[in-house]
C-alpha cells in the first residue's frame, strides 16, 4: 500500500479523520465514529482512494481510541473488537457467504463494534445515542450483506 500512496497523503488522512473523530465525539463515541466515517469518505473521494480499503485500515486502528475511555466495559468491547477483527481480516475470503471477497469487511464490523461500544457506554438505553447505534450497526449488517454478493440471483 506505501507504494499506492503518498507518506504525506496517508499522514495527513490519519490527522485529519483522528481531529474530526476527536471534535465530532464531544456529542457521543458514535459521533466521532460517523465524524471520522464522513471525513474518511470525503478524503477518498477527493484522492480517488479506494475507501473500502481504507476504511479497513481505519476501522481496526480506530477501536484503539476506545481504549483511552476508561469505561471498563468500552474497553472490554474494543479489547474483543480486535480479536475477532483479527480474525475476520484472515479469513473472511474463505467464508462460502462471503462470496465477493471485497474488502471493507473489517471495517464495516468495526463500525457494529463501535455501536455495540456506544450502546455499552451510554447510561439511558432509551436514548438519541442508542437509537443512532443501533442504526448504524443495521446499515453495516445491511452493507455487508450487499457486499457479500448473496442478494445477487444466480443467474
Amino acid at each position: 500500500m506505501r507504494t499506492d500512496y503518498e507518506p504525506e497523503d496517508i499522514l495527513n488522512l490519519s490527522l485529519i479523520v483522528a481531529i474530526m473523530s476527536v471534535v465530532s465525539s464531544k456529542w457521543g463515541i458514535l459521533a466521532g465514529v460517523v465524524g471520522g466515517f464522513i471525513t474518511l469518505l470525503v478524503w477518498c473521494r477527493f484522492k480517488k482512494w479506494d475507501f473500502w480499503e481504507w476504511l479497513d485500515i481505519l476501522g481496526l486502528w480506530g477501536l484503539l481510541a476506545l481504549i483511552i475511555t476508561f469505561n471498563w466495559k468500552v474497553v472490554l468491547i474494543a479489547i474483543l473488537g480486535m480479536l475477532v477483527l483479527g480474525l475476520i481480516s484472515r479469513s473472511y475470503r474463505s467464508w462460502r457467504w462471503y462470496r465477493s471477497g471485497k474488502v471493507g469487511i473489517v471495517g464495516l464490523a468495526s463500525l457494529l463494534v463501535w455501536s455495540g461500544a456506544s450502546i455499552v457506554g451510554t447510561s439511558k438505553l432509551a436514548s438519541v445515542p442508542v437509537y443512532s447505534a443501533v442504526l448504524v450497526a443495521l446499515a453495516s449488517l445491511v452493507t455487508i450483506y450487499i457486499r457479500s454478493g448473496l442478494w445477487r440471483k444466480n443467474k
